[in-house]
């Protein structure tokens, strides 16, 4: 990851999930919440990678939806910013739950070759300096028979929707709600520069199979699926 990119996520870690809701116009738990639902496997226990993990929101409901279904996961989240582990680390032994947090960089991971049967991500894949990086490093630490899931932000169809979502972030950051101006700018050309569909291209190339994309909910949001 750039330096420009990591001093960003780190400075706005103490923020980052109300930025994320902001963002999202509340609709960021209903997001995670279908990321970690189509994250079940058919298989009583199995391992999970969660790159990017932020403050470990997504782990969290993962951890959850395993507990409801009686399934076991064991589930490790990795990020590049030392302030969002710490945070998450904080989180996971307040709410009790049992997931790991990391130091480590998406795009060289640290695991061995067909480490994890899950690999998940939430709102990384836009903001990473190579985005065939990233799919090879997850192909890599997938075993045969892997999932991925991948949740991003996209821009909503429809000239008049962006208009009302550009309005309403702007509203944002000018009453203070997401600490600097610094992260709305790197977040919003993230997500308007994010090609979905070459990002599916790109999985295919480094192997994937069965690679699919949902549409989720307000239309500002996509669930992408893909199996090794």
């Amino acid at each position: 990851m750039s330096d420009k990119v990591r001093r960003v996520f780190s400075d706005m870690s103490a923020n980052y999930d109300k930025t994320n809701r902001f963002f999202s116009l509340g609709t960021m738990p209903l997001w995670r919440r279908e990321a970690a639902k189509e994250a079940m496997l058919d298989k009583p226990r199995y391992r999970a990678l969660d790159i990017g993990t932020g403050t470990g929101e997504l782990a969290f409901d993962i951890c959850r939806e395993a507990a409801q279904g009686g399934k076991n996961v064991a589930i490790t989240g990795i990020d590049f910013s030392r302030n969002m582990v710490d945070l998450a680390r904080k989180k996971a032994s307040a709410k009790k739950l049992a997931a790991r947090f990391e130091f480590g960089d998406a795009l060289s991971l640290k695991y061995g070759k067909c480490s994890f049967d899950l690999v998940v991500s939430a709102l990384v894949v836009k903001s990473v300096d190579s985005q065939d990086a990233f799919a090879r490093e997850s192909y890599r630490v997938l075993r045969k028979g892997g999932k991925m899931v991948i949740l991003e932000m996209i821009r909503p169809k429809g000239l008049l929707n962006r208009l009302l979502i550009n309005a309403y972030w702007r509203s944002v950051v000018r009453m203070g709600f997401v600490g600097n101006s610094d992260a709305y700018h790197t977040l919003k050309r993230s997500v308007d520069g994010f090609d979905w569909k070459g990002f599916t291209v790109k999985l295919k190339r480094s192997g994937f199979r069965n690679v699919a994309g949902k549409v989720l909910f307000s239309g500002a949001a996509i669930l992408i699926t893909a199996t090794k």
